[in-house]
């Protein structure tokens, strides 16, 4: 990869955070990482609108739905997500984002300098990622899937 100036912002809190942050430290890489901690869930589009490229690494299934991929895809972010269920469910490989195999680091870190590099495919995934999520999980969509969803309930009985 081309020498490209990064930062990293990790959000959120949890139990890798001191490992992460000592790591961080020990590669003389602190500089270039922000760790916000938690945030307020009405602070999330701000803070997506910060950023150029949102990743998200689950290793285990407990993504019941992948909220923050859509979150980020809604404010026009292409996003890096492992192929747990959740995220599969709603990022449209190479189309929203990138879907890379859990626990390869890799193939995340060859998905994410690959839209480091390219300033295009960004944009365009961004850009998708906001059609995919207004066609597919917009407040209209939901309700009007919600009403369907009731109403075949309603006619089998």
């Amino acid at each position: 990869m081309k020498n490209v100036d990064t930062h990293l912002v990790i959000v959120g809190s949890g139990p890798e955070e001191q490992n992460l942050k000592a790591l961080a430290q020990s590669l003389n890489l602190s500089h270039q990482v922000t760790f916000k901690g938690y945030i307020e869930n009405s602070l999330v589009p701000q803070v997506l609108n910060e950023l150029d490229i949102f990743v998200a690494l689950s290793r285990l299934d407990s993504e019941s739905f992948g909220v923050a991929a859509v979150e980020a895809n809604a404010c026009e972010l292409p996003v890096v997500v492992s192929d747990v269920s959740g995220f599969k469910e709603v990022v449209v490989h190479e189309k929203t984002g990138l879907v890379v195999e859990r626990d390869n680091p890799e193939a995340a870190a060859k998905a994410i300098c690959g839209l480091i590099e390219d300033e295009g495919l960004r944009l365009t995934m961004g850009r998708a990622g906001r059609e995919h999520v207004l066609r597919n999980y917009s407040w209209d969509v939901s309700v009007d899937r919600m009403v369907e969803a009731y109403s075949e309930l309603l006619n089998e009985e």
